[in-house]
């Protein structure tokens, strides 16, 4: 009860009361450690705020819902470590494109994209964002800090192929199949003819070389993470979704597919992220409206957080929500995109309260003071 309380106002009270990043951050580490002093605080100054309301429920102990956006059509946030912010597109809006989350959740667009955009992925090394389009095929480029995109791999299999989400391998990746800070894309295909796992390059346009080559093993591959030693994929087993199970598979050099057994079915899985502490799987399941935890080395589910609306159709009755699932490379916080519900969440990890309350209090007593000082200025 005390994290879903906390979630609904964690995000406004940090907005409202603290101006620059430096005041959030403070704020937010009283937000974590003090639930309760922060209830009062937040029913003291702020009217009860609509922006962070949801239904949704958090089965882990340990994180709080800190801020939901609302964008008609989102699809596939993902974060990047070079400004902080999430980048999303826009997928069968009749408006879409790609946009900037900014600080205080407003949203600003970078490029226009056809009805179509289907990944995100972002290049840890120089921030540039770089997106997926699966009716057109191919992989677009936003330098970061700019607008506008420019076409980066404009050829994958001939025919009906249909890529969607993309994962970067990081700096200390040692797993084989590709070279650190190297790129992966699964290819859909609509049409079942060649389900494929392509290798592109963040630092030099075209150039795709095919990874794994359609064998009848993938039938609707959406989604692809890769971590420190390891590459998964997640197919939804349909390619419209339905009652037939999805499925895991670790990709290994030479592009070949390990089934991972696990301890329940996954109906619907749309997105997969590492988690970079445990490296767990986080999957997003829309069949089961959930996100789920998948240790890959036993494969034992556990529920993450249910009821987030990732079942839910857009106004046109369309839910593509590949790809939509993200983590820090810290891994304290987590973001999930709902297409049909037009939602983007940001889940916050929280300390240990025995362990930090003492330092929130401080923190937010040393911001409070900052801010009056600032005031006291201002009027001389």
């Amino acid at each position: 009860m005390k994290s879903t309380i906390v979630g609904r106002y964690s995000s406004t009270l940090a907005t409202r009361l603290g101006k620059s990043p430096c005041d959030k951050r403070l704020i937010q580490s009283f937000i974590s450690c003090g639930g309760y002093a922060y209830l009062f605080l937040s029913l003291l100054f702020l009217s009860f705020p609509e922006d962070v309301y949801s239904d949704l429920v958090i089965a882990e102990p340990g994180w709080i819902l800190t801020r939901t956006v609302t964008l008609p059509g989102a699809h596939a946030a993902h974060y990047n470590p070079l400004d902080g912010l999430l980048y999303a597109a826009q997928r069968f809006t009749g408006s879409s494109g790609i946009y900037r989350i900014n600080d205080n959740g407003s949203t600003t667009q970078l490029t226009t994209a056809n009805d179509h955009a289907a990944g995100i992925v972002i290049d840890p090394g120089d921030g540039d964002i770089f997106f997926s389009e699966d009716f057109t095929s191919g992989i677009f480029r936003i330098g970061f800090g700019q607008t506008g995109k420019t076409s980066w791999v404009s050829g994958f299999s001939a025919g009906d192929d249909d890529v969607a989400g993309m994962a970067i391998a990081p700096d200390n990746y040692t797993g084989g199949v590709i070279a650190a800070g190297q790129g992966l894309i699964v290819d859909r295909d609509n049409s079942n003819a060649h389900e494929n796992i392509w290798r592109w390059s963040p630092d030099s346009p075209e150039g795709e070389v095919l990874v794994h080559s359609d064998n009848g093993t993938l039938v609707n591959p959406v989604d692809i993470a890769i971590g420190t030693n390891d590459i998964y994929v997640v197919d939804t087993g349909e390619t419209e979704g339905g009652a037939t199970p999805g499925a895991i598979y670790q990709v290994g050099i030479g592009g070949t597919l390990t089934l991972i057994s696990t301890s329940e079915s996954i109906i619907d899985p749309y997105g997969i992220a590492i988690d970079p502490i445990t490296e767990d799987l986080l999957i997003a399941d829309r069949g089961g409206d959930r996100i789920i935890r998948v240790n890959p080395a036993t494969g034992a589910v556990s529920d993450f957080i249910t009821d987030l609306g990732l079942d839910l159709n857009t106004t046109n009755g369309v839910n593509d929500t590949w790809a939509g699932i993200d983590i820090t490379p810290e891994g304290d916080r987590l973001f999930v995109t709902a297409q049909g519900a037009g939602k983007v969440y940001t889940f916050t990890q929280i300390p240990e309260p025995s362990t930090c309350i003492l330092f929130g209090m401080v923190a937010l007593g040393v911001t409070l003071t900052k801010r009056k000082r600032s005031r006291n200025q201002r009027s001389e």
